[in-house]
């Protein structure tokens, strides 16, 4: 099981982000993170929270107390789609389909990632319904005349 500097250290990289790029978005210093990161310092309460906003994940995920049972990624994918339920005001039909979604291998690993899918499936719903010719036309180059 890792500890929170070791899932601190993982979720950054997992996310593409540098320690400095980390730092700025938590309002902490370059070196505070590398300090935690090498288990040199224990955060405290209020950093922890700066981190796990930061990251935009919970901080029940960065201090094991969820899903330490799974691979990152998969803990990523359940804590973000946790988190996108609270802050999104979703359709029973849509959670229903993000929940079949969850346990695939492409689930997003971010908040923003379950807020685009379900973006793309409204565009996908709206672009259904819509006959062929409409679809056509409605996607046409306009002329200028």
């Amino acid at each position: 099981m890792l500890t929170a500097n070791e899932r601190i250290k993982a979720i950054r990289e997992r996310r593409g982000m540098t320690q400095k790029q980390l730092a700025s978005a938590a309002s902490l210093s370059p070196a505070e993170i590398c300090a935690i990161e090498k288990r040199m310092r224990s955060p405290q309460t209020d950093t922890i929270q700066e981190i796990a906003a930061a990251l935009d994940v919970s901080v029940s995920l960065l201090l094991g107390e969820f899903y330490s049972d799974l691979p990152l990624g998969k803990a990523l994918t359940r804590d973000s789609f946790n988190i996108f339920v609270q802050r999104e005001k979703l359709t029973d039909e849509q959670e229903r389909i993000l929940r079949g979604i969850i346990n695939t291998d492409s689930a997003p690993q971010t908040v923003k990632g379950w807020r685009e899918l379900i973006q793309n499936l409204g565009a996908f719903e709206n672009l259904k319904g819509q006959s062929a010719e409409s679809r056509i036309f409605d996607h046409a180059p306009q002329r200028n005349e």
